[in-house]
Parts: structure tokens; sequence; C-alpha cells
């Protein structure tokens, strides 16, 4: 594959693939409520208008993003 380009369509199966989903909850008191589901760090990090780096550091060590 040295020096030849993925088409769209791989790059995107690559990406489906290989990501994870990311649960964004609500906490309120003892109530947990899951708000949405992200297909990736990507584009929660999007809709929060953060870094995808961010939003991974928050996930791998299990803290809650504020």
């Amino acid at each position: 594959m040295f020096g030849k380009k993925q088409s769209i369509e791989t790059r995107n199966l690559i990406s489906k693939i290989k990501s994870k989903p990311v649960y964004f909850y609500k906490v309120k008191g003892d109530d947990v409520e899951l708000i949405s589901i992200y297909p990736n760090s990507v584009k929660m990090g999007e809709y929060l208008n953060l870094d995808k780096s961010t939003v991974c550091k928050y996930i791998k060590k299990g803290k809650i993003l504020i």
C-alpha cells in the first residue's frame, strides 16, 4: 500500500470498524440519565466543542466531563 491512497468508502469503513461508541450521561443526584450515544469521540468532541484527545483522556481516566 506504500504510495497508494485509500478511497473514501474504505476510509469510512475502517473508521466505523475501529471506532467505539461514546455514551453521554446526565447525573442528577442519585439518578443517571442517558442523554445520547455518539459513534466516536470525534463526534462527541464536535458536539461539546472539545478536541477528540480531551474526550479520550477523560474516557481513559474514567472521569466526568464538566
